[in-house]
């Protein structure tokens, strides 16, 4: 079996991709798994993982949904907020659904060295690590150093 194992999927008309504007030029229109079919099948790959493409519980949960309509996904790299209080109630839900692979947080940028790792997103990712949750790194080049020295405090993420 092959895998692909990151891509993006979206509807423009559930609103939350702040980023994909007009000015995207072909980004900006729908993308889903039966228009990516054909090619996966004229590769050989049998299977895809859906990574978030924005930052809200509800695209998580959309791609989720998407997993149960299309045999060719296997799962997903979701997204929530970190420094949520919620964080943990959202994450043992999403834990409970078959196709929950992972999460991808965005990692604020803008902090003294670059990222913004605060207590309560420190105490998220211990989280993830306490329950065998994979962490998918949405991070710049200039933030690796930083990135490393947090991973080095939770080894088990």
């Amino acid at each position: 079996m092959r895998i692909d194992a990151h891509q993006h999927y979206w509807q423009l008309a559930r609103g939350d991709y702040g980023w994909l504007t007009p000015e995207a030029g072909l980004l900006y229109k729908d993308y889903l798994p039966s228009q990516l079919a054909p090619l996966l099948q004229q590769q050989g790959i049998t299977k895809s993982i859906v990574v978030q493409a924005a930052p809200t519980i509800e695209e998580t949960e959309f791609l989720l949904e998407l997993c149960h309509q299309e045999a060719s996904l296997a799962g997903v790299v979701g997204w929530l907020d970190l420094e949520s209080e919620q964080f943990e109630k959202q994450l043992r839900g999403l834990m409970l659904h078959p196709y929950f692979l992972g999460l991808r947080p965005n990692l604020k940028i803008g902090g003294p060295k670059g990222l913004t790792v605060n207590q309560k997103v420190m105490q998220s990712l211990m989280l993830m690590a306490k329950l065998n949750v994979p962490l998918d790194l949405l991070i710049v080049p200039e933030h690796l150093a930083e990135m490393i020295e947090v991973l080095e405090q939770i080894p088990h993420l």
